[in-house]
C-alpha cells in the first residue's frame, strides 16, 4: 500500500499541474461565550478605550493529543506535546486523493504553524525549507483508520515528489473536542473608542479578534454613532446595547446592555486588499 501511495505521488507530481498538492480548510470558528465570564446586562458606564464585551473564540471541532508526536516532513523534524491542538480539517488539491476518504484529518492552525516554521528555518535553513515548500504550510495529522489514533502526517505546500505522500508516524491517541477554545490568547472584544474622527460629532465602537495571540486586521467593523441621535440602539456582531448619553467632558457613555456576545460561528473573507471582513453567523 505504501509503495502504491508513493508511486501515485510521483505520477501526480509529474502531471505538471501548478495547483498545490494540498490545501486546507479548517473547522469553522466560533464565539464561545459559555467558555468565559458572562456579560453584565443592564445599565453600565464606559470610558474611552474600555472593553465592553469579551468572549473566547475557538474551533467548532478540534483534537488534543494524548501523547507526543514526532514527524519528519520535507526534511525537517517536527515535534508536538500532549495537549497540542489541531483543528478539524478537510484537504483538497491535486494530491488530496492520497489521503483515504474515510480518514479523520486535523491540522495545526496558522499561528501554531508559524512557530514551527520559525524553528524549521533556524535548524534547516531558510533556503532549504522554502525550496521544498511554498510560503503557506500547515502541518496535518491523519487518522487513516478513523480509530482515534493518528498514524500519518503531511505538510501542505510541499513541492518535491518525495515530500508529497503521507508520512507514517507512531500511532498516537487523541481526543476530539467540540467548541474548543483556540490555544494561546484567543478572544473577541468590542471596545468603546470614544469620539473619533477629525471632523464630526460621532462616537465609535470597534471589534477586535485575537487568534492564538495574533490580532486579525479588519476594515469594516468600526460602528459609528451620531452623538446628536442619542439615545440609539447598536447591534454589532451579535451584541445589542443602547447608548443613552455621552459626556463630552470625560468622553464617557451610559449604556443599557441587552445582550453580550451570543454563541455563533464567525467567518472571514478577504478582499483584493487582503483585509479580513468578519461575518457573524448566529447559531
Amino acid at each position: 500500500m505504501k509503495k502504491q501511495t508513493a508511486f501515485a505521488a510521483i505520477l501526480l507530481l509529474a502531471s505538471g499541474c501548478s495547483a498545490p498538492h494540498y490545501s486546507v480548510n479548517l473547522s469553522s470558528k466560533a464565539f464561545l461565550p459559555h467558555k468565559g465570564a458572562p456579560a453584565t446586562l443592564g445599565a453600565a458606564e464606559f470610558a474611552p478605550d474600555a472593553v465592553m464585551f469579551e468572549t473566547p473564540v475557538g474551533f467548532r471541532k478540534a483534537a488534543r493529543l494524548d501523547a507526543p508526536v514526532e514527524a519528519r516532513l520535507a526534511g525537517k523534524d517536527f515535534s508536538f506535546v500532549p495537549g497540542d491542538q489541531f483543528a478539524g480539517a478537510t484537504l483538497y488539491g491535486k494530491s488530496a486523493s492520497l489521503v483515504p476518504k474515510a480518514a479523520a484529518v486535523f491540522c495545526g492552525n496558522e499561528k501554531m504553524n508559524a512557530v514551527k516554521a520559525l524553528t524549521a528555518l533556524s535548524t534547516l535553513g531558510a533556503s532549504s525549507l522554502l525550496n521544498r515548500t511554498g510560503n503557506a504550510t500547515q502541518i496535518c495529522l491523519i487518522d487513516s483508520e478513523n480509530d482515534a489514533a493518528f498514524d500519518q502526517a503531511i505538510l501542505s505546500g510541499v513541492k518535491r515528489a518525495e515530500d508529497v505522500a503521507p508520512t507514517a508516524i507512531t500511532p498516537t491517541a487523541y481526543k476530539v473536542a467540540m467548541n474548543d477554545v483556540m490555544a494561546g490568547e484567543s478572544l473577541a472584544r468590542i471596545i468603546y473608542r470614544g469620539k473619533t474622527g477629525m471632523v464630526g460629532g460621532h462616537i465609535s465602537f470597534d471589534l477586535h479578534v485575537i487568534e492564538s495571540g495574533a490580532r486579525l486586521a479588519f476594515d469594516n467593523v468600526r460602528r459609528k454613532v451620531d452623538i446628536k441621535s442619542l439615545p440609539q440602539e447598536v447591534a454589532l456582531m451579535g451584541t445589542i446595547f443602547t447608548v443613552k448619553s455621552y459626556d463630552p467632558a470625560s468622553g464617557k457613555i451610559e449604556v443599557d446592555v441587552a445582550r453580550g456576545f451570543p454563541e455563533g460561528t464567525y467567518g472571514l473573507t478577504t478582499t483584493t486588499r487582503t483585509s479580513y471582513i468578519p461575518i457573524y453567523i448566529p447559531r
